[in-house]
């Protein structure tokens, strides 16, 4: 979800719990709730979202960030977004993306952003992956379209296996055992 301020401020941390607790409507408009916020003020904003009816609850948080070196990292967005889920109890996982791309010009550089990512987050190492795109530069021939790249695809996967909601319910199968 695109839309949050790279900010810690009061209003920005109401905007994501009420995000993360699925008092805001899809489609809604993130800046009109943080111009509703900024002109009535936090208390009234509360009162206003909080007792809506909640449509869609987060359960679970994917934070994707770019490997690329060069670029900003919002890390005051990021540890709001901590900061609210941690309260809320809702697990967050991290992924690095382009890291084949950056990582072969810039990879001491990538090493650092990794590892800053990962504290920010306050994330051990095994909900965070680094993964490499699927795209004309990692692929010119774009086989990733209609094919199975085992290089793409399993680590993706890996971290994948992780974000599904483990129901202790074992599902048997009965046997059709009566012949037509």
């Amino acid at each position: 979800m695109t839309g949050f301020e790279n900010d810690d401020s009061i209003i920005n941390e109401e905007l994501l719990r009420l995000v993360f607790c699925g008092k805001v409507k899809e489609k809604e408009i993130l800046n009109d709730i943080v111009a509703f916020g900024r002109y009535h003020g936090i208390t009234t904003m509360r009162n206003e979202y909080r007792d809506r009816f909640t449509h869609r609850r987060i359960n679970r948080i994917i934070i994707v960030c770019s490997s690329n070196p060069d670029s900003a990292m919002p890390s005051a967005l990021l540890k709001t977004v901590v900061k609210v889920a941690n309260e809320l109890d809702i697990t967050f996982y991290g992924v690095m993306t382009c890291a084949d791309i950056f990582r072969a010009k810039y990879d001491k550089r990538v090493q650092s952003r990794e590892k800053l990512f990962r504290e920010t987050l306050g994330l051990p190492r095994n909900r965070l992956a680094s993964v490499i795109n699927y795209c004309p530069a990692v692929d010119p021939d774009r086989s990733y379209e209609d094919t199975l790249l085992p290089a793409l695809d399993v680590p993706v996967l890996r971290l994948m296996r992780q974000f599904e909601c483990n129901f202790s319910v074992p599902i048997k199968l009965k046997k059709n055992l009566r012949k037509s």
